[in-house]
């Protein structure tokens, strides 16, 4: 065979190296985007319960300011009722006790389904909270064996492009430009031997002639059948 076709098969082997680890690095992001993915999800569940909880001990606030108006005005209503000494008055005064103690009840009902809301809300968060530090903790020994394997991928690919740049050197330019870029466009193997003459990529026959004059000359031809590059060997 002739050398500068078995310099271009070999960088034909080196580049499918390349490609390889450059897959491997490629599969690395993904890792990296799902542990964001999952982490911001443990993120925005504390966010949402802590809004929860903003809002509703808001609402503890509100409704416990209004037990304590109702409270106060109750006592009011007692007190002036137990003032009171014509029958007239008193009735008027008991109505007004008996709807101040029916708000007062409501309100302290109302009071306490909001604490028992807010008590509930605070655990999530609480379990939210713990989660989210937990996933923290875990997910920094993740990142660190994640990124240390792409370190570790990426000094092989540098060693494997050096290797495929010395190769390179070695196939002429006409040729090497003319596979080059296929293989930008393919990002596969490209070159192919004929084999009982016919492509071995797609058994496209190739004229006995022209296969014999290809094994001489140690040159490259396009398969009319799939475009890929053949070589004849003697």
């Amino acid at each position: 065979m002739h050398a500068q076709l078995e310099a271009l098969l070999s960088l034909q082997a080196e580049d499918d190296v390349v490609d390889a680890i450059v897959t491997r690095i490629d599969a690395i992001a993904p890792r990296l985007a799902a542990l964001d993915a999952e982490r911001a999800t443990a993120a925005r569940q504390l966010e949402q319960t802590l809004d929860q909880l903003l809002a509703a001990e808001q609402k503890q606030r509100e409704i416990g300011h209004l037990v304590s108006e109702h409270r106060q005005r109750q006592d009011r209503n007692v007190a002036q009722f137990d003032l009171v000494k014509r029958m007239r008055e008193a009735e008027a005064a008991l109505s007004q006790v008996e709807a101040g103690k029916k708000l007062l009840l409501d309100g302290e009902n109302d009071l306490r389904d909001i604490e028992a809301r807010v008590a509930g809300i605070r655990q999530a968060a609480e379990l939210h909270r713990e989660v989210l530090a937990e996933f923290d903790a875990t997910q920094e020994g993740k990142r660190s064996e994640i990124e240390a394997a792409r370190r570790a991928l990426q000094a092989e690919l540098a060693a494997a492009q050096s290797t495929r740049d010395g190769i390179a050197e070695r196939v002429p330019k006409d040729m090497r430009a003319i596979y080059d870029k296929m293989r930008e466009r393919r990002r596969t193997q490209v070159v192919y031997p004929l084999a009982y003459g016919a492509c071995s990529a797609c058994d496209t026959s190739v004229p006995v002639q022209r296969g014999k004059q290809m094994a001489i000359r140690g040159t490259l031809e396009a398969c009319e059948g799939c475009g890929m590059l053949l070589y004849a060997t003697e």
